[in-house]
C-alpha cells in the first residue's frame, strides 16, 4: 500500500515534470531536445493514468501491475531515446554519424532479447515482455550516460546545457541504482522501525524535473552546441 508521504513525492514528480515541459517548450529548449520534451509529458501522462487506474482498482489489482508495467516500458523506451539525442548534441561529428543506426540496432536487438527471454511463459505474456524489455534499456541507458560523462570531463567536450542535463541524469540513474541495495539492507528491520527509505525512490523521481529545470534555466547554455 503506497503511503501518503510516497504519494506526495509521487504526485509532485508528475506536475513538476510537466511544469518543466511547458517550461522547455516556452523557452525553445523543446526545438533542441524534443525527445527529451516528449518523455516529460509522456511522464505526466502515465503518473495521471496510474493514478486513475490505482484509485478505481487498488494498488494489488492485476489492471494496476499491468498499467504500470506496460507505460514503465513505454517510458524506457524513451529514456533511451533521451540518452541518444543526448549523445547526438554532444560527441563530435565524426562520432555520432552514424548514431542512429546502432541506436536503432541496439533497440531491436534489446527487443528481441528481451522477448526470447520470456518465449517460454504462457502467463502474464505482455507485463513479463515488458519487465524484461524494461531492464534491459534500463542497464543500457544508464552504462551509455555514466560513460558519456566520464568523456565530458575526460575527453574535454562541450559543457553546454546538455552537458548539464548528462550529469542531472547520472545523478538520477546513480540515485535510482542506490535505493536497490538501501531497500534489501532495510528489508529485515521490525514493523516499528521508520519507515523513511520508502520514500527514496519518490525522491530520486523529484530530482529528476527538479535538476533539468535548472539546466533549462541556465540561460547562458540555453543552446546545444550542436546548434550553434
Amino acid at each position: 500500500m503506497i503511503q501518503l508521504p510516497e504519494y506526495v513525492l509521487w504526485i509532485g514528480a508528475a506536475v513538476m515534470g510537466g511544469y518543466v515541459a511547458a517550461l522547455s517548450w516556452k523557452l525553445g529548449v523543446a526545438r533542441h531536445f524534443p525527445v527529451l520534451t516528449a518523455y516529460l509529458v509522456l511522464s505526466l501522462a502515465s503518473d495521471l493514468c496510474r493514478v486513475v487506474v490505482l484509485k478505481k482498482f487498488g494498488f494489488s489489482a492485476e489492471e494496476y501491475m499491468i498499467t504500470y508495467y506496460i507505460t514503465d516500458a513505454i517510458l524506457s523506451v524513451v529514456v533511451y531515446l533521451v540518452v541518444i539525442e543526448l549523445c547526438r548534441s554532444i560527441l563530435p561529428a565524426e562520432h555520432r554519424k552514424f548514431l542512429p543506426q546502432y541506436a536503432l540496432a541496439i533497440l531491436v536487438l534489446l527487443t528481441l532479447f528481451s522477448f526470447a527471454e520470456i518465449g517460454q511463459s504462457h502467463t502474464r505474456l505482455v507485463t513479463s515482455f515488458a519487465y524484461e524489455l524494461s531492464q534491459n534499456l534500463w542497464f543500457v541507458s544508464v552504462g551509455a550516460t555514466l560513460v558519456l560523462w566520464g568523456l565530458i570531463y575526460y575527453r574535454d567536450l562541450p559543457r553546454g546545457m546538455a552537458a548539464q542535463m548528462v550529469r542531472v541524469w547520472g545523478v538520477y540513474f546513480l540515485l535510482v541504482a542506490s535505493t536497490y541495495f538501501i531497500i534489501n539492507f532495510f528489508h529485515n528491520l521490525p514493523p516499528s522501525a521508520p519507515r523513511m527509505h520508502l520514500e527514496i525512490p519518490e525522491m530520486a523521481g523529484v530530482w529528476l524535473p527538479l535538476g533539468l529545470g535548472f539546466a533549462i534555466l541556465n540561460k547562458p547554455n540555453n543552446v546545444p552546441t550542436s546548434a550553434r
